[in-house]
């Protein structure tokens, strides 16, 4: 006999786990399942780059120090890749062990293993211990999250992802990156700030789509000056490893790097549940759902990358809230156009709501203002480039639509500003808060100025 449970969440990433504790907290019982507590948000995805990220900016602010402020030594410190892995491994330590520490406390059981659709009410889970047992559900959530697109095109080398530098002994001197998008462009960041030769390939005709175009001019300005190539346009035909170097060969030319790293994207991964007997199906890799995060079988819901609608963990927490409400009686709908996008680069970027051609397409009578704050605060530090915000508003109703920035403070600025779009302030209301930035008072201050 199938073991029976109110909630069944399928994913023990970010959405799962958020799922998982809304749904125990409501007095339901509540099983999480998936192959490894954290998923592949503490396998290859978002904590091993952030951790990476902030290595490599605590070593560029060292060597920023050494040419500025101290005697440079004789032999200046170099990376130290095994420690920096103790490093890593001990973050992901740490926030699985803070994932399973709120699992236990709101009562959801977790399982390591496998999960797979036996029935439009069942699951059959395969345990880590080869035991096999069969669930029964009254609701149940995928959020199974997603995995690094790969190439076919790879010639005597494996699929090479972010993860794969923690078994570096050295800096490589020259890298190129496929994948000129949000994973591709913070590896560029990355490999730049520890001292390698960086090269950006991106098939489009820009890097960084979907962000606005000002930003991305102003951000290949940014990468230029740090001595990092651009290359788009162009389509990688074949990837070889000859000797003790890779070769990117084009249509009409080749590039040559120690390292490659693939960033292409991520897809949701689906593979193995067997989700035609759950009567949900794909098309193309997608999964048919509707606004309040309901698939086509009315007990079974989806949240996180899974959905294919963001690919970051501040969407999964998100989803995961308005799906569990919802499977515990709400009907709550998802806005994603109010999800934030981060850049942890240098400068960062962070943007919400639509961009200023998206607007015009969306039937908006749109207006536009672009602000600068050079914050006269931080003249003393000449490699942090001025905050550029613009923001699109819309002159019918003088809601705001969206908010795109660069430079320092760029997060926290999209971070607030996405409170506001949300709740739909108006330009003159916004004026009338008391914000603690700086930078926010006077963005909005010129705002309702140049708006009037």
């Amino acid at each position: 006999m199938p073991e029976k449970v109110d909630y069944f969440v399928i994913g023990a990433g970010p959405a799962g786990v958020c799922a998982a504790n809304i749904l125990a907290g409501s007095g339901g019982k509540t099983v999480i399942a998936g192959k490894a507590l954290g998923g592949s948000f503490c396998g290859d995805g978002r904590v091993v780059l952030n951790s990476l990220l902030y290595v490599s900016s605590l070593y560029d602010r060292y060597k920023q120090a050494m040419q500025f402020f101290a005697e440079t030594p004789a032999a200046p410190a170099k990376i130290d890749f095994k420690r920096v892995k103790k490093y890593v491994d001990g973050v992901i330590a740490r926030v699985r062990k803070a994932f399973s520490d709120e699992l236990e406390e709101n009562g959801a059981e977790f399982i390591e293993g496998s999960v797979e659709f036996i029935g439009k009410n069942k699951v059959l889970v395969k345990k880590a211990d080869g035991s096999e047992e069969i669930y029964s559900f009254k609701k149940c959530l995928i959020a199974s999250g997603s995995s690094g697109q790969k190439l076919d095109i790879l010639s005597g080398a494996k699929s090479l992802n972010i993860s794969t530098i923690l078994n570096f002994e050295t800096v490589p001197s020259s890298v190129v990156i496929i994948g000129g998008g949000l994973v591709g462009t913070e590896a560029a960041t990355l490999f730049s700030r520890i001292g390698s030769k960086v090269t950006v390939v991106e098939k489009t005709d820009r890097i960084l789509g979907g962000v606005d175009h000002t930003i991305v001019k102003k951000y290949e300005d940014a990468l230029k000056k740090k001595d990092i190539d651009i290359v788009t346009g162009r389509t990688v035909q074949k990837i070889e490893r000859i000797g003790q170097k890779y070769v990117i060969l084009f249509e009409d030319g080749k590039l040559e790097s120690e390292e490659v790293f693939v960033c292409i994207g991520r897809t949701p991964l689906i593979e193995g549940l067997n989700l035609e007997n759950a009567g949900i199906f794909a098309e193309e890799g997608a999964l048919r759902y509707y606004p309040d995060l309901k698939t086509d079988n009315p007990d079974i819901y989806l949240a996180g990358d899974v959905t294919g609608i963001r690919m970051h963990s501040g969407w999964a927490f998100h989803s995961a809230a308005i799906a569990a409400k919802n499977m515990l009686g709400s009907d709550v709908k998802y806005n994603s156009e109010a999800a934030p996008t981060i850049l942890s680069a240098d400068p960062e970027i962070a943007c919400v709501g639509l961009t200023e051609e998206d607007a015009k397409k969306a039937g908006y009578e749109c207006g536009v203002v672009k602000y600068t704050f050079g914050d006269m605060y931080r003249a003393a530090m000449p490699s942090v480039p001025p905050l550029f915000a613009k923001v699109v508003y819309n002159k019918t109703d003088r809601t705001f639509l969206g908010l795109h920035a660069i430079g320092r403070m760029a997060m926290d600025l999209v971070s607030a500003f996405s409170v506001v779009i949300q709740a739909g302030v108006t330009v003159d209301k916004a004026a009338d808060f008391i914000y603690t930035s700086p930078v926010f008072r006077e963005l909005i201050s010129e705002l309702a100025e140049k708006i009037k």
